[in-house]
């Protein structure tokens, strides 16, 4: 028996819609192409093909990651003209402009055959018996099959009382081609439509979903290792104040709303915990490109904490920054005292670079009236580019990423000291100073 099949879609008039695959000849459905990741383009293989609402069309790519699917049938586009019926009692009346032997077929609308018989069209007329326990709500379409064509018609069952129902015309409309389905475990479910009823050269990207996992990074060399000297600084000290916040040298913003020991700051992994490098002035923040990274600090109690430099210690106007530029850090309050120093500035002292302990997705903010510039913070490792397209930002000396475009609805790949990439497209309503959740995150460090 020949294979047929259904394939919905939706009605101008609200009603159930679709296309049959009927047996036709030449005109049979084939489709070949290939699967691959959209990660990296490499070939995918076991990906489930299959074609909308069929549960025999499927196949698996192989190790190329190619495919074939096909069946010996076409599409139907359109119901067929020329054929008209009538029931009367348990009697079907055919009518259509050929003669002579003939099969008649229902099927349901996902393509089961539900009852068939024959019939001799005599001057393109024929009456069949139809069954006496008649049909469910489930009837799709009706089918005359004659060697000089196949007719079909979309029809509904509609009960009655006195013969159990009767077949009628339904308002269904038929869909143009095939829309193939392709699934893999880690991979999100992608569908392509067919533009022809034979198409070769498929393409089909699918997007990796899999959770990455951890890799080996890179971490910024520990300077003068051992030879490290603190001393702790506060907001109120003197840090720009910008409307309710503290605008510190790497962009990020802090506050104090209780005194020294009561600093915090948004975006990083600890909010009390953070720290101020060495640079050379207030005018050249040299080092604003180790802003994110995260320290590992030993107390004098040989207590171990992490923060986030988020701040500057200029060499101009600081003298124990300007005496240790390589090794000197301002601990916020609330860390120094964590760390068991009483006041003063400890040498001699141990710290190092490390991964930061950060939860959630990376934060993008845009600049106040700098539409280009933005601020890219609760990172796992310092930044080290910001592309759009093939076009790298420049960091700026307080902080901010200027990308080659304004910030709203850009497309940007932002890449971390280990050379990991993150891809996201910003949104066409990011707002100014306020935080951006990307959703999305680097992998976590080995």
């Amino acid at each position: 028996m020949p294979f047929h099949r259904i394939l919905r879609t939706h009605s101008a008039l609200g009603l159930s819609a679709a296309i049959l695959l009927v047996a036709t000849g030449a005109n049979a459905m084939k489709a070949t192409g290939t699967v691959k990741s959209g990660k990296d383009g490499s070939a995918l293989q076991g990906v489930a093909i299959s074609v909308k609402d069929s549960a025999k069309l499927v196949t698996t790519t192989d190790a190329s990651g190619a495919f074939t699917i096909q069946s010996v049938v076409g599409v139907l586009r359109g119901e067929s003209r020329g054929m008209t019926f009538r029931q009367s009692g348990r009697t079907l009346e055919l009518e259509l402009p050929v003669s002579g032997p003939a099969t008649i077929r229902l099927f349901t609308a996902s393509g089961k055959e539900l009852w068939s018989s024959s019939a001799d069209l005599s001057q393109g007329k024929a009456k069949v018996a139809l069954p006496s326990t008649g049909f469910g709500s489930d009837v799709g379409f009706l089918q005359v099959a004659h060697q000089e064509g196949t007719y079909q018609r979309s029809v509904n069952w509609v009960p009655t009382a006195e013969n159990s129902g009767r077949l009628e015309p339904a308002s269904r409309q038929s869909a143009a081609y095939p829309t193939i389905i392709a699934k893999k475990t880690g991979f999100q479910d992608t569908t392509f439509v067919m533009t022809a009823e034979t198409q070769t050269g498929i393409t089909i990207t699918m997007r990796d979903t899999t959770p990455a996992g951890p890799t080996a990074c890179i971490l910024p060399p520990s300077p003068n290792p051992g030879s490290g000297s603190f001393t702790n600084y506060w907001f109120g000290q003197g840090s720009y104040k910008e409307g309710d916040h503290y605008a510190l040298a790497c962009g990020f913003h802090g506050y104090e709303p209780s005194g020294q020991g009561s600093d915090k700051i948004d975006n990083i992994s600890t909010p009390q915990y953070f720290f101020a490098i060495p640079g050379n002035s207030t005018s050249d923040f040299n080092t604003v490109d180790m802003c994110g990274a995260c320290i590992e600090v030993t107390g004098a109690n040989g207590k171990k904490i992490v923060g986030t430099v988020t701040d500057e210690c200029p060499n101009d106007i600081n003298a124990p920054c300007k005496a240790n530029p390589k090794g000197h850090l301002d601990v916020s309050y609330p860390a120094f005292s964590q760390l068991g120093f009483s006041v003063g500035n400890p040498t001699g002292t141990t710290w190092k670079y490390v991964k930061c302990p950060v939860t959630g997705s990376l934060i993008v903010r845009m600049k106040p009236n700098n539409a280009d510039q933005i601020y890219i913070e609760n990172t796992i490792l310092p930044i080290k580019d910001v592309k759009v397209g093939s076009n790298s930002a420049t960091h700026l000396t307080y902080g901010a990423w200027q990308i080659s475009r304004r910030a709203e609805g850009a497309t940007i790949t932002i890449v971390d000291y280990s050379d990991r990439t993150v891809r996201l497209t910003l949104p066409t309503t990011l707002k100014a100073d306020e935080n951006y959740n990307t959703g999305v995150q680097f992998p976590a460090c080995q």
